[in-house]
Formats: structure tokens, sequence, C-alpha cells
């Protein structure tokens, strides 16, 4: 069984990063013999919304064929779960000190909304749904350490990013660290919820927030250091005092 564990995080983890890395030329392969005449940012948006699609795609193909983990949409989740989303709030406030202008023009809306949610809904596909079912449900990993190990990892494939700017190491570890913190509060209220939707509306929430402010999804990278160190120990610490409160919160 331990094995098979090791087997399978190292199948993910690999399989992650070959889409990452692929996916883009993919996406500019297939828009190149589609032979579309584009403007700049028409392609653009079409580039990356491609670039997350491409991967959701396969490893809904794979999940479908062979790996046959089960995907939690809970139906009947009450309004009080999405309280368990508050806490983003900290981030938006923490990107809007850091950042105080908005680019809020329809297409810039549409633009954030469109790239912020395609990259929600697959890495949370990933993270959240076929990790936390793989190893709890498929392997029998207690609940709490398939959270860790989900946001560890969710953190972790974060390192990738060093490769397109070697020199911003300090940055890309900070990422890492923001990134762990976020994926565990994530895998949390994935565990109490049973509802991929919540972690994917979060998600997409601050993606398309910094989307908007930033014009770019990576706020990590534009925040102070003790900024990114105090977001990430916040939701550390949410996510302990809701796991630890779980039988008052469970909302599955």
């Amino acid at each position: 069984m331990r094995k098979n564990r090791i087997v399978f995080f190292l199948g993910v983890v690999v399989l992650i990063l070959v889409l990452a890395t692929v996916s883009p030329f993919a996406a500019a392969w297939l828009l190149g013999l589609m032979g579309l005449n584009l403007r700049q940012d028409t392609f653009y948006l079409a580039y990356n919304i491609l670039s997350e699609v491409i991967p959701l795609l396969v490893w809904l193909g794979i999940n479908r064929f062979y790996l046959h983990i089960r995907i939690r949409f809970n139906q009947k989740t009450p309004g009080k779960a999405w309280l368990l989303l508050s806490p983003i709030v900290l981030v938006m406030i923490s990107d809007f000190a850091n950042h105080p202008k908005f680019s809020i023009a329809a297409d810039n809306i549409i633009l954030a909304v469109l790239f912020g949610f395609s990259t929600a809904l697959m890495e949370e596909y990933v993270f959240r749904g076929i990790f936390i079912g793989g190893f709890k449900d498929n392997f029998h990993l207690s609940p709490l350490w398939t959270a860790v190990l989900s946001g560890a990892t969710f953190g972790g494939v974060h390192l990738i990013n060093v490769l397109n700017n070697p020199a911003a190491l300090t940055a890309t570890l900070l990422q890492v660290i923001y990134a762990m913190g976020m994926g565990l509060f994530f895998a949390v209220i994935y565990l109490l919820s049973a509802n991929i939707w919540l972690p994917v509306m979060a998600h997409g929430l601050i993606d398309t927030f910094d989307g908007l402010l930033y014009g770019s999804f990576n706020s990590s990278v534009s925040n102070p250091w003790f900024f990114d160190l105090a977001l990430a120990l916040i939701f550390v610490v949410l996510a302990v005092i809701f796991w630890q409160r779980r039988t008052k919160l469970v909302v599955n």
C-alpha cells in the first residue's frame, strides 16, 4: 500500500510538471493550426485559456478511464458553507494595499474572470480533487495528512516558475510558501464541504482579483516578503482551527 502511494504521488507530480511544460506549446500550436487572424490581446486570452484547458482535459480523461477517483460535487452544500471562504478577503486586502490600482474596463474584467477561473478549475481539480480523492479514498491516508500533502505539493510545484526567471529565486520561494499555506486551506475547505466548487470559487476569485489589480495572476511576486509569509501563516492557522472544530463546521 505504501509503495502504491509513492508511485501514485510521483506519477501525479511528474504528469503535472510535464503538462505544465507541454501545454503552452500545444496551445500555441492549436491556435496556429486554426489559422485564426486574432488581435494580440485576443490571441493572448485564447492561448492562456487553452494552456489551462488542455491539462484539465487530460486529467479528466485519465481519471475517467484509469484512476476512477471520485471528485466530490456536493449538491446539497448549505449556504453557510460559503462563509468558510470569507478569509480570502485577507488576500484581497493585502494585494490592494500593495497595488491600489484596478483595470476595470469590460474587456479586462472578462479577461480576468476567464483567466482566473480556468486556472482555478484546473488546479483545484488536480490538487484537491485528484490528490485528496486518491490518497484519502483510494489509499486510506488520514484526511489531515492528505490535506497537508495537497498543500505542500501545490506549493512545491510552483518552483517550476523559477525557470521563467532564474534571477527571481527568492520571489519564487516566497510564492511556494504562500501557495503551501493557501493550498492547505483549500484542502481543508474541500474536506469539510465535500464540494470541489468551494475551493474553485475561492481560488478563482483571488486570481480574478489579482488579474484586475496586477494584470497577472501572480500576486505574491509583487508583494513585500513579509506579506506573503504573514498570509501563509494566517491560512495555515485558519486551516488548523477549522480542522480542530470540524465537528461544528462540517457542512457536507
